[in-house]
């Protein structure tokens, strides 16, 4: 590859940005306004789940948008602060002992840096497979915790109830012994905002109801005398773009590298999830590789510019798809509405209530817990349901961080295991046929007198070895005659290690002194090559390349074809 396919190669722009159709600006353009109208009021709001001023959301979005502009290869992506990542930062740099709300805001962006970080790493060392530590059933239940846990954060502002912090359960019982601060101005105005917003979402999904309810209620604020009734109001925005620079900061930033590590993981996770999804749908090319960059590019925008870790919208990327989006020049139109509201139109939210605030967030995360995808996990395995429920249940105990972490480690527990137990079929045959099939399932298969077939449905490998050799030769000595043939199915054994081809020389060893005859079918080339090199073909043969079951049944026993 020439420097000019690497630059482009690394700056996707490049390639889209020459083969432009100029009529696809039009729809880009409206696709770019609509987008920055349903970005600004969740920017805000999820700036609120982080604990940071409303201006640090339009930050990142502004400059996430724009970093994917010339990173990405999504056309319909839109990159900027999302509601699993915002309260996954603002509850665990929550329960950090800082200084200042300075230090604070500053360890945020650090770890939108450090976020940004860990992707361009793995893009450097190719570690993309990383993001597969993360299951379907962890992230699912780890999505559906973390979409309780916001809901009970919002509660308060619903309620216009002040003070509530600490985890899931310690916020539900602050709301419950502070319940005589129930404001139903704030209750009234919140619900009515949900209610509104369901109802757009149902009705009319590509009206930006979140805008239009912002303008709404900054207007019914302003003619009213609301606020002295107790309704808060989100206060003064700044009206400057954000300075660029590494935050300075006292604090040992290793405190949020594991969380930043948790931000990379999950957001390269979903965005790949949706980048998929939209070049499916629209029959173009992705480079997972370069996603990494993209994601990177962003993080360390959003976290230069004085945000926070982001990643990409479901629900933006979704809105931006349906308006038409043709290329991510969409995102950098967003971007410029974005940036002209906080230079012209920021003091006009100093009366939005932090109760539609909250009302959005609400709103927002329902998609988050997704119950029929839980119960398909249910109905066709419960272990990973086990497991989806486990993560859903740890979030809330314990916290963001670490109800993802027990998800993650409770996952690799029942890979482990799942390894070292791997199923032994034992084969008899299928009536009238010369194949094989398992007699559990199928106990109308026959086996043959004196003759064990037995099919490991598994990898051969350290964690496993031994319990399959026991449980072979557990086989052998419950079969009602004697076993003289021992053949050995590798169809669904296409691995194999130094550990596995020493337990079957201890097999074969175990297997002569019973005076048993080893035999192996089906054997990958792969798995032919490596027990050549272990030098144990002069324990079953030599190792043939379409060797079947029946052709060592049809040299064992001359009489086979007469069963």
């Amino acid at each position: 590859m020439n420097l000019k396919q690497n630059i482009t190669s690394f700056l996707p722009i490049l390639k889209w940005g020459k083969s432009y159709d100029k009529e696809w600006l039009k729809p880009d353009i409206l696709a770019g306004i609509t987008l920055g109208a349903f970005t600004i009021p969740e920017a805000i709001a999820y700036a609120s789940l982080v604990g940071l001023p409303p201006e640090t959301g339009l930050y990142a979005a502004m400059m996430g948008l724009c970093a994917y502009l010339f990173f990405g290869t999504s056309r319909q992506l839109s990159m900027g602060p999302t509601s699993d990542v915002a309260i996954l930062v603002g509850v665990t740099l929550g329960g950090l002992a800082l200084a200042s709300f300075t230090e604070y805001a500053a360890l945020a962006a650090i770890t939108a840096i450090l976020t940004g970080i860990f992707a361009l790493a793995a893009r450097i060392l190719r570690m993309g497979f990383l993001v597969k530590l993360i299951s379907k059933p962890v992230l699912k239940g780890f999505l559906a915790g973390v979409g309780f846990y916001i809901a009970v954060s919002q509660l308060p502002k619903l309620f216009g109830i002040h003070g509530a912090n600490g985890g899931f359960f310690e916020r539900i019982w602050f709301i419950i012994a502070n319940f005589d601060q129930f404001n139903l101005p704030s209750f009234i105005i919140g619900m009515g905002g949900i209610i509104f917003l369901l109802i757009v979402r149902k009705k009319f999904h590509k009206v930006p109801g979140a805008l239009i309810l912002i303008i709404a209620s900054i207007i019914l604020m302003s003619v009213t005398n609301l606020a002295d009734l107790g309704v808060t109001v989100l206060g003064e925005i700044s009206t400057q773009l954000p300075t660029f620079g590494v935050p300075d900061i006292a604090t040992d930033i290793s405190t949020v590298v594991p969380l930043a590590f948790a931000c990379f993981l999950i957001t390269y996770v979903e965005g790949m999830g949706l980048a998929r999804m939209f070049s499916v749908k629209h029959k173009y090319p992705i480079d997972p590789d370069q996603e990494l960059v993209a994601l990177g590019a962003s993080n360390i925008a959003a976290g230069m510019s004085q945000g926070f870790p982001i990643g990409a919208s479901m629900s933006r990327s979704l809105e931006n798809d349906e308006s038409g989006a043709k290329t991510p020049l969409s995102g950098g139109f967003s971007a410029f509405i974005i940036a002209i509201v906080i230079l012209f139109l920021s003091g006009l939210l100093f009366n939005l209530p932090q109760t539609i605030l909250a009302s959005i967030v609400l709103v927002a995360v329902i998609g988050l817990v997704d119950y029929s995808d839980l119960i398909k996990t249910y109905r066709l395995s419960k272990r990973e349901f086990a497991i989806a429920i486990t993560t859903f249940g740890s979030v809330l105990v314990f916290g963001i961080l670490e109800g993802i972490l027990i998800g993650v480690i409770i996952s690799f527990i029942d890979l482990i295991e799942r390894i070292y137990n791997p199923k032994i079929a034992v084969l008899g045959r299928i009536t009238n046929s010369n194949k094989f099939g398992d007699i559990e399932r199928h106990p109308e298969n026959k086996q043959i007198p004196g003759i064990l077939v037995v099919r490991v449905d598994g990898y051969q490998i350290f964690a496993s070895a031994e319990n399959i050799k026991e449980s072979i030769i557990s086989l052998t000595k419950t079969q009602k005659t004697p076993v003289k043939l021992l053949i050995l199915d590798f169809k669904s054994s296409p691995i194999i290690d130094v550990t596995g081809a020493e337990m079957l020389k201890e097999l074969c060893e175990e297997m002569i002194v019973e005076k048993t005859t080893v035999k192996l079918a089906h054997v990958s080339g792969q798995v032919r090559d490596f027990l050549r090199s272990a030098g144990l073909e002069k324990y079953f043969g030599t190792l043939e390349a379409d060797t079947h079951i029946h052709d060592f049944i049809n040299e064992f026993d001359k009489e086979f074809e007469k069963l």
